[in-house]
């Protein structure tokens, strides 16, 4: 059975949508864009990749991380540490 918290990892693409869907709102809700689907789709495009990039920098560095600390991930596994569910 998964752990919760890897769980909650495999939501992150709504999280990049509704992040992007955020902001787009808050620039047309501050007449910063204009309401034109010429202003808005290339608008939201360049949101989108960004929070794409950082998501996918984030996960190199997550990657590298748990490279970099393999024996803590596994010590910590082993005490059944790395899953809320185990602890009851």
């Amino acid at each position: 059975m998964a752990c919760p918290e890897l769980i909650k990892l495999l939501g992150l693409s709504r999280r990049q949508a509704l992040a992007s869907l955020t902001v787009v709102a808050a620039l047309l809700l501050a007449r910063l864009l204009p309401l034109l689907g010429i202003a808005i789709i290339p608008i939201a495009g360049i949101v989108t990749g960004g929070a794409m990039t950082a998501t996918s920098l984030a996960g190199r560095r997550f990657n590298d991380e748990l490279r970099a600390r393999r024996g803590e991930v596994e010590g910590a596994l082993a005490l059944a540490r790395g899953c809320q569910a185990t602890k009851r």
